[in-house]
């Protein structure tokens, strides 16, 4: 069967989205679908292969729709198309070139086939839930939308391409719990299906700490090493982490892997002298840094627009590299994370509580040793090919 992924991001690219979608990708073509992952054309994209940027086999196809979005969402707003922001009118050529594409297949008899359109962005989704009702009314096409939070915009698009899609996907029960609420969402059109990690991670063991350390030329053997990996956007605790760090002396070093230049320099001025800023590193290479860390941290605060909903990529990551995880009591990571089981919580937003966190995982080894042993046994029902497994299986059930 065919399935049709619609992205409208920028790819190649750090965030976590462009991931998550090129990672499902990967799972629903080795599910058995053929995929074609559509995303737009960016003037300002940067000339990498895509494929392995992110570490994915070539088993997908990929294909782009002629939009205008690098003028709604420059790669940077100091460039020539951040100058000439144009807001609209990105959003506006991706539904005409979605719409192309729609008519172009159709006259060429492409969508006679049973078909899945599945789309985390609602644009794609309304144009096509629109044509069904009659370009398409007689295509074996369903329309599915995977939800990562309560809202897009337009707010008009978002409620139709929840209402009106053959089925939804949340990545939490939180998510879940509250669309159904606002949006009276029927229990049978919705699944929860939290991210996931590589199976390529779950294949082999884990890299050892000297190993990962030596590849990465990190020259700090006797020093203990806290890791945080990802983006530095509002919720996601760096500047707890930043703070925690003045509780330990230079013997225990906090590696901060991933975040921008403009993100960086902020929080340079709140680092002591144990903390190092790695900044953005390709996809591929992240996990050679969980692999070298004594612990992982996982700081999320109750801040920014989708912390009460997030289902972090790099808690799997962190289950997979078999390290200490020490995180946030945030409820949305305890629907995962179970305190002294698979992790040590502390209290969220709080750099004292984080640095007893810390101090405790590396005191007890035997108490890391047994976190260690069952996050890594429970990652594995968290792959990317399970949950792609589980969509699969959620959208035969919509199609009887």
């Amino acid at each position: 069967m065919n399935l049709l992924y619609f992205s409208n991001e920028r790819f190649p690219d750090s965030s976590a989205c462009t991931i998550q979608q090129m990672f499902m990708c990967e799972a629903f073509a080795k599910t058995g679908f053929d995929v074609t992952l559509i995303r737009p054309f960016y003037f300002d994209r940067p000339d990498k292969d895509i494929y392995s940027f992110y570490g994915v086999e070539p088993v997908f196809r990929m294909m782009t729709l002629p939009t205008l979005l690098s003028l709604s969402k420059p790669a940077r707003d100091e460039s020539l198309f951040g100058k000439l922001k144009i807001p609209f009118i990105g959003g506006l050529t991706m539904l005409a070139a979605t719409d192309f594409f729609i008519l172009s297949r159709l006259l060429r008899g492409r969508l006679r086939q049973p078909t899945v359109v599945y789309s985390r962005n609602v644009n794609a989704a309304v144009v096509f839930i629109n044509r069904k009702k009659v370009l398409l009314r007689r295509s074996p096409i369903t329309i599915y939308f995977e939800a990562h939070s309560l809202s897009q915009q337009p707010e008009s698009f978002f409620r139709k391409a929840l209402m009106q899609s053959d089925g939804l996907v949340s990545i939490t029960h939180a998510l879940k719990n509250e669309l159904q609420k606002r949006y009276g969402l029927d229990d049978q059109k919705i699944i929860v299906c939290p991210d996931g990690v590589q199976d390529a991670r779950l294949a082999q063991p884990p890299l050892s700490r000297p190993k990962a350390r030596a590849v990465l030329h990190l020259d700090e053997d006797d020093k203990k090493l806290i890791c945080y990996t990802g983006q530095l956007l509002p919720g996601k605790g760096a500047e707890v982490l930043l703070q925690a760090a003045h509780y330990f002396d230079e013997n225990v070093l906090f590696y901060i892997v991933g975040g921008t230049p403009k993100q960086i320099d902020p929080l340079r001025r709140f680092a002591s002298a144990n903390v190092r800023f790695v900044g953005f590193v390709e996809p591929h290479r992240v996990p050679l840094y969980q692999s070298a860390a004594d612990v992982l941290v996982l700081p999320n605060t109750p801040h920014g627009d989708i912390s009460s909903y997030t289902s972090p990529l790099k808690l799997f990551e962190y289950m997979a590299a078999a390290r200490p995880i020490v995180a946030s009591d945030q409820p949305v990571l305890m629907e995962i994370l179970r305190d002294g089981e698979n992790a040590v919580l502390f209290r969220s937003g709080d750099p004292s509580s984080l640095a007893d966190g810390i101090r405790k995982v590396l005191a007890d080894e035997r108490l890391a040793a047994r976190m260690t042993t069952q996050a890594r046994k429970q990652v594995e029902g968290y792959s990317w090919l399970n949950r792609a497994r589980r969509i699969d299986e959620f959208m035969r059930d919509v199609r009887r």
